[in-house]
């Protein structure tokens, strides 16, 4: 089983050992790959991944891979994208970046405050309403919007009517 991964022009991958660091306008971002039955190699502006193996658990860790390494190239090549949203219908939630975590305070008028770790290399922009976080890794961004979604996530009450909270609106 063999698959090509194709770099473009604006984007250099270095591949040592197991690591392979993708470096780009969109930023960086670096994984290290290890297994014994499978491997990869950098061919002119392709990395190759290859398998001789017919178990069906390698196959998906092969096609894992090969999601991961695109997607690391297309994250270099133009960062990711997510944008979410603050709703509130009586209590006005406020979210500040503070290192990196999010601080939300005024949740449906509560005292205490909720918190939302940023991952590493994710650059957020709060405007009033609308939060946009971006990067060069797929997962570190959607992690932590997910994290952020979590935050404000209601448990006691109906959210059909109590619908305060932040939501992703729009991923890319």
């Amino acid at each position: 089983m063999e698959s090509k991964v194709t770099i473009p022009e604006k984007v250099k991958v270095n591949l040592d050992n197991s690591t392979v660091t993708v470096e780009g306008p969109g930023g960086n971002a670096s994984r290290t790959f290890t297994h014994p039955r499978i491997t990869i190699a950098k061919e002119g502006d392709a990395l190759k991944i290859k398998t001789e193996s017919v178990q069906k658990k390698d196959r998906a860790v092969f096609g894992t891979w090969v999601a991961h390494l695109n997607n690391m190239v297309k994250g270099a090549e133009k960062s990711y994208e997510y944008h979410l949203k603050v709703l509130f219908t009586h209590f006005p939630i406020t979210v500040k970046q503070q290192d990196n975590k999010f601080i939300i305070t005024n949740y449906m008028g509560e005292k205490g405050i909720k918190t939302a770790n940023i991952r590493p290399g994710v650059k957020a922009v709060i405007q009033k309403e609308d939060i946009t976080l971006t990067g060069p890794s797929k997962e570190d961004v959607g992690q932590t919007a997910a994290n952020l979604e979590k935050s404000c996530k209601q448990k006691t009450k109906d959210i059909r009517v109590f619908q305060d909270g932040i939501y992703i609106t729009k991923k890319g």
